[in-house]
């Protein structure tokens, strides 16, 4: 890595990034159920889709649809739902390091 330049590693870092991004496997969600709530907790939301409470958290802070409620945040089930099924996580990845790199610049 001698004789690169901070531009140039943050260039490498993205692009690798990006590669690690849509090598992400994302488990189809479960669509959502007409007796299901329009909102629902971080935990309750995660526990039925099979998700841990981190990463939808984490997906929360990059764009995921939810209400702030408190200390913490509800999940707009149809809209998070169809975020997920849309590739959100990967395309906010991609997007934020490409930010990043342009910062960087």
């Amino acid at each position: 890595m001698r004789g690169m330049t901070e531009s140039d590693l943050l260039r490498a870092l993205s692009k690798a990034l990006l590669i690690v991004a849509d090598q992400m496997q994302v488990p189809t969600p479960t669509p959502a159920k007409e007796h299901e709530p329009k909102y629902m907790r971080v935990r309750d939301f995660a526990r039925s889709r099979g998700y841990s409470e981190s990463t939808i958290r984490s997906w929360v802070r990059v764009g995921m649809p939810h209400v702030p409620s408190g200390r913490g945040s509800r999940i707009l089930v149809a809209g998070a739902d169809e975020w997920i099924s849309a590739g959100g996580a990967r395309l906010a990845i991609e997007r934020r390091a490409v930010a990043e790199t342009r910062k960087a610049s």
